[in-house]
């Protein structure tokens, strides 16, 4: 059943905000074919993430880009025999959309929770849409999707089986910030597609070349660059030298002034 015929039913429903979307907006002015065709590289990724996960898109998954804003929604059924499934598709969804957007120097920050939902040609009607717009605008802060109670509560309830045959709670699939809200670890979970460690390294040096291209474009901008020295400290993290190489690293001492600090410390 597709989005557009259905009725109000209970959903997962993310609200996410494309970080630098409206400078586009500005280039458009001074060269429209330049801005067309980068969005037309970002409908793409979307057009590909759909056939991706083509099944989930049958079952009721819809994705859709307005302006600098993406809505995200998908049928909830607990008595459903695919949940499990189906809500670690997700959450790989959301880090595929994620890393991809990084990748085109547009991070993004968004909420995600459960909520009833209706949806259709003319309207959409959702508190689950709501308690993701406010999990976005009160509480992401920075580039991260932030997990509302709603859907933490649900995905510590689920597990899934990892490469050993063990059962692993979905909430592990995702990181805990300093706040003690839950978001999705998109580059851990990228990580864990490849088959190939020089993929993951290949990663982690594009996420850094674009962190630090962005944030030196930004220095004169405290509000943006705090957004980016987030970036660089989680970043960062998961390229511990222990597991990778140093020269993966942000080296933050260089990149940001003394007055840049992470906005949720």
């Amino acid at each position: 059943m597709g989005v557009n015929e259905r009725s109000l039913q209970s959903c997962i429903v993310g609200f996410f905000d494309i970080l630098g979307f409206r400078e586009l907006t500005q280039m458009a002015e001074r060269d429209f074919n330049q801005a067309l065709g980068i969005i037309r590289d970002i409908e793409g990724l979307f057009q590909n993430i759909r056939s991706e996960y083509s099944e989930l898109i049958e079952s009721g998954l819809d994705i859709k880009m307005f302006s600098d804003n993406v809505c995200l929604s998908f049928p909830y059924d607990s008595s459903d025999s695919n949940l499990s499934a189906n809500l670690y598709s997700l959450i790989e969804i959301l880090a595929d959309i994620q890393i991809n957007m990084v990748f085109r120097g547009f991070p993004i920050r968004g909420g995600i929770a459960l909520g009833m939902h209706y949806a259709s040609e003319n309207i959409i009607f959702s508190t689950g849409l709501v308690r993701a717009y406010e999990t976005e605008s009160k509480i992401a802060i920075v580039p991260r999707i932030v997990c509302h109670p709603t859907l933490t509560d649900v995905l510590s309830q689920h597990t899934r089986k990892n490469s050993n045959d063990e059962d692993v709670l979905l909430i592990e699939y995702l990181d805990r910030d300093v706040d003690n809200f839950h978001f999705i670890n998109y580059l851990v979970r990228q990580a864990e597609s490849y088959d190939w460690e020089d993929e993951f390294f290949g990663m982690l040096e594009q996420h850094k070349e674009v962190i630090t291209k962005n944030a030196r474009e930004h220095q004169g901008n405290i509000k943006v660059l705090s957004k980016y020295y987030w970036l660089a400290e989680y970043h960062n993290r998961i390229a511990d030298p222990e597991y990778t190489d140093e020269r993966y690293l942000i080296d933050m001492s260089v990149l940001f002034p003394e007055t840049c600090k992470n906005p949720l410390k």
